[in-house]
């Protein structure tokens, strides 16, 4: 808001018109109109008035009150367009309710479209952070996540902003307030026989800057005892009567990891170096991605120096979620074995499934927060109609709402040439096109014109992604790589026969020792019988899925395995393992279709049967 600019003109004129405060302070005549209503909204000692003669004027009932205004206004400094997002953004994530958009005018000075502008970029950023902005009308704006993403990113902010933001935002000890709670954490880690340097010194009082302004906004009152170690370091400089309840847990897991895991000679510093090393040089390359999202490194190393306690100290934890997570997430759970492998070289310990499950949760999550980051992307939709008109503009406004940042245009039929140079990632038509594109068409007829409902086409879109993964999905499967067994076999015995028999079509060395060795992590038997065996390093010369129907079971074991379908990739279609991965788990729900499938006699009726229940 131009406050000191605006009031200026009023005393320098005495009368403005919306033409003349557009013109003096080069601004449009909405941005005008706008400044004008702002200034009434802060209106202290004074009132705007209007004449029809000769405009807007300033009449001053309360000259002190007037003055006191004018004073704190010429002290503010005027923000740029990215001081005001950084503000805005520290003051949501600072609070735990609901700041209405009036409140965000007040505390950086510009309009309300100014302000909705801003929290609609803020919204679309913080998506990276895991963290997400809500919005209940009469209530105003507030953000939800896991606390450490919140600090994570106001660490960030605090580390970004000037003094005049800092100072804003509340981000200020005085010298001396510093210097003692230095000297307190020194004495702190000399009692716990810590190590702090200088720059761990700066690191935790930057958190307590934050915590100390953050818990002024609590309403659930958390009461500090006296042993833990926010209160030791600041509660005797600080009321603090309100500090939100995950923030002195999440301080004193952040605080002891810091300073030092005395965990049989374990460093953190040690577990971040393994971890780099590994998302470096060991993962596969297309989810190379994650190695640079530094929270997911934080967490993972924090939760690899506590996993390592536990394993030391013989402590075994239940982790129910690990077989359901191998099933739906290969990827992240293959890579968690190769970690746990590289851990269990370094400190000489065995890392157990429910551990390698909970560092393929971590894993996971980095890879959905990058898929959904790269799902973000800015589509080119394209809408044809015969003649254009109404009919696509109906449904360009409803995809509007399903594809909030994508480029969607409509096209009638003599508009083909215009269509290819709008380079459409996905196309609607209400008619049968006679041009070829390289991206889906989607037919839309009387019956599924109606059928724009976010999940259903989102379920039709991701159908779309899983076969445009490869050239032709069905040409993953040979005849030559099928077979049905209709005697009683032996299920490692099979396995490895039909790994070494991949190992050689694959023609990837180690590929049968990789799989058996994968197996003895968590089977991957899954539901009503079916088997998605695969190694733990996929780097073959093909892809392929060799398939074994089972009539009549295997000898032995709690499980059954009736078909099997063993895959081998090449090195960087990790991806498609997730997908393949994903549909033949579902396909496992299907108790009907897999009773169809492993009655099949030759490979052409396996392939049409296959066919008909992945499209169920």
């Amino acid at each position: 808001m131009r406050t000191n600019e605006l009031l200026n003109n009023f005393e320098k004129y005495n009368f403005l018109t919306i033409e003349d405060i557009a013109e003096n302070l080069d601004i449009s005549l909405r941005t005008a109109q706008n400044e004008l209503n702002l200034l009434r909204d802060i209106a202290s000692g004074y009132t705007i008035e209007y004449s029809d003669l000769l405009g807007y004027f300033l009449n001053i009932n309360d000259p002190v009150k007037y003055a006191e205004l004018r004073k704190k206004y010429k002290q503010i400094i005027e923000l740029n367009y990215d001081d005001r997002k950084k503000v805005i953004l520290g003051t949501l994530l600072l609070n735990f309710d609901y700041i209405t958009v009036f409140e965000l005018c007040k505390k950086v000075q510009v309009s309300d479209s100014q302000v909705r502008k801003i929290l609609k970029e803020i919204s679309n950023t913080l998506l990276q952070y895991r963290l997400v902005m809500v919005c209940k009308a009469h209530y105003g704006f507030k953000i939800n996540g896991d606390f450490s993403d919140r600090m994570h990113v106001l660490v960030n902010l605090l580390h970004s902003s000037d003094k005049c933001i800092q100072a804003i935002l509340g981000f200020l000890f005085t010298p001396k307030q510093y210097d003692d709670i230095h000297v307190k954490l020194v004495c702190i880690s000399t009692a716990y026989k810590w190590s702090i340097d200088d720059h761990q010194a700066k690191t935790i009082i930057d958190w307590l800057i934050i915590l100390k302004q953050m818990q002024k906004n609590i309403n659930d009152n958390h009461k500090l005892k006296k042993e833990q170690l926010l209160y030791q370091i600041i509660g005797a400089y600080y009321d603090l009567s309100n500090v939100p309840k995950d923030a002195f847990i999440w301080f004193e897991d952040a605080l002891s990891v810091l300073l030092k895991c005395s965990l049989n000679n374990l460093s953190y510093q040690d577990v971040c170096c393994l971890i780099n090393n590994f998302l470096t040089t060991k993962i596969t390359e297309n989810l190379r991605i994650i190695k640079n999202d530094k929270e997911f490194i934080r967490l993972l190393s924090l939760h690899t120096v506590f996993m390592l306690d536990r394993l030391y100290k013989n402590i075994h934890v239940w982790n129910p979620y690990a077989k359901n997570l191998s099933q739906t997430c290969p990827i992240a759970f293959i890579q968690a074995v190769l970690l746990a492998k590289e851990i269990e070289n370094k400190y000489h310990l065995k890392v157990n499934v429910e551990e390698i499950g909970l560092l393929a949760m971590h894993i996971a999550n980095a890879i959905e927060q990058a898929n959904r980051c790269r799902n973000e992307q800015v589509y080119h939709i394209g809408i044809v109609c015969p003649l254009g008109g109404g009919v696509s503009e109906w449904i360009r406004r409803q995809l509007c709402h399903i594809f909030e940042r994508a480029k969607i245009k409509n096209f009638a039929l003599a508009q083909m040439d215009e269509l290819k140079k709008f380079k459409p990632d996905l196309i609607f038509s209400i008619t049968t096109l006679t041009v070829n594109f390289k991206c889906p068409i989607i037919k839309l007829d009387d019956e599924n014109i109606n059928f724009f409902r976010k999940n259903e086409v989102n379920n039709y879109l991701e159908q779309i992604t899983f076969f445009a993964q490869t050239t032709d999905f069905w040409h993953l499967f040979y005849k030559e790589s099928f077979q049905v067994i209709d005697e009683c076999t032996d299920y490692n015995s099979l396995l490895e026969q039909r790994a070494l028999v991949m190992e050689q079509l694959q023609k990837q060395k180690g590929y049968a020792k990789s799989l058996m060795e994968r197996e003895k992590y968590l089977s991957t038997i899954y539901q009503n019988g079916i088997a998605i065996p695969h190694p733990l390093e996929m780097h073959g010369q093909y892809n392929r899925i060799d398939v074994s129907i089972l009539p009549k079971g295997i000898k032995g074991g709690s499980t059954s395995p009736i078909i099997i379908f063993m895959i081998g990739l090449k090195a960087n279609d990790l991806y498609m393992h997730q997908l393949i991965s994903k549909y033949l788990v579902r396909l496992s729900q299907n108790k009907y279709s897999v009773e169809k499938l492993v009655k099949v006699k030759n490979f052409k009726e396996f392939i049409h049967v296959l066919k008909l229940s992945l499209q169920d």
